[in-house]
């Protein structure tokens, strides 16, 4: 899961919060979420 990987440290480097505010594009779908952040 995303969320226990960032918890321990283990997300893609260039995922911040910055980033995350800036998508407004972000699907809604969490397996694409995954994939369009780095996760997958």
């Amino acid at each position: 899961m995303a969320s226990l990987a960032i918890f321990e440290g283990r997300q893609p480097e260039d995922l911040s919060t910055s980033r995350l505010i800036a998508m407004t594009d972000l699907p809604l779908d969490w397996v694409e979420q995954r994939q369009v952040l780095g996760f997958a």
